[in-house]
């Protein structure tokens, strides 16, 4: 695992977060897995998260809407790792749902409206497994 910080990044995800705060909703942060490719780790890190079909087109299709698609499970998100063995670990400030963002076929799979409610701090690499 590495750490990454950038802290332009940082800036702009405490200020969403108090954002949210502000609007009424509840604050509440979660750690949150984003599995992809290593380039677009590299871009993540580097620019933050970008809302998929908004800002970027979606790789893997948008069946809950727009938005950053990120997992409970850090199972759900190696199934879109590709073949990079690695994925982000992310603070994420999720608000309320419907506003701020919404599950997917689960509670285990979120969709945030802004890339800046995600804060990358960490990438995993891992050795997929087959049974």
């Amino acid at each position: 695992m590495e750490y990454t910080r950038c802290s332009v990044l940082k800036q702009k995800y405490e200020a969403r977060k108090k954002e949210i705060r502000q609007s009424g909703a509840e604050v509440e942060e979660r750690l949150l897995f984003h599995g992809t490719s290593k380039e677009a780790i590299d871009k993540i890190i580097r620019e933050g998260f970008k809302v998929g079909g908004e800002e970027v087109i979606m790789q893997t299709g948008c069946a809950y809407g727009k938005g950053v698609y990120v997992a409970a499970n850090p199972e759900t998100a190696m199934q879109y790792a590709k073949t990079s063995g690695m994925m982000l670990l992310s603070r994420a400030v999720c608000g309320s749902k419907g506003v701020h963002h919404n599950f997917g076929a689960t509670n285990d799979i979120f969709v945030l409206r802004k890339g800046d409610q995600i804060l990358p701090c960490y990438i995993v690499h891992f050795n997929k497994v087959l049974v």
